[in-house]
């Protein structure tokens, strides 16, 4: 789970779950959201997230992941 802030204040929030795929997109993103969670269900259970993020309903949610990831079983937990 990572945190990334930007340095200009757009008044949004997005959560992205994605695997290394998704990571190369999260800096092209920045220029739009003041901050950006990146989320890996590789290595987090789903259910600790509210621990971590205090999601809002008018938080941006994007999955984001290569298909060889998808087709692993058990790769998300």
């Amino acid at each position: 789970l990572l945190k990334v802030s930007a340095p200009e204040s757009t008044g949004k929030t997005l959560i992205l779950f994605r695997d290394s795929f998704g990571s190369s997109l999260a800096p092209l993103l920045l220029e739009y959201y003041d901050t950006i969670y990146l989320v890996d269900l590789r290595y987090i259970d789903a259910s600790l997230l509210q621990n971590f993020i205090d999601i809002s309903s008018d938080y941006d949610v994007i999955f984001l992941y290569s298909t060889d990831m998808m087709e692993i079983p058990g790769n998300f937990k």
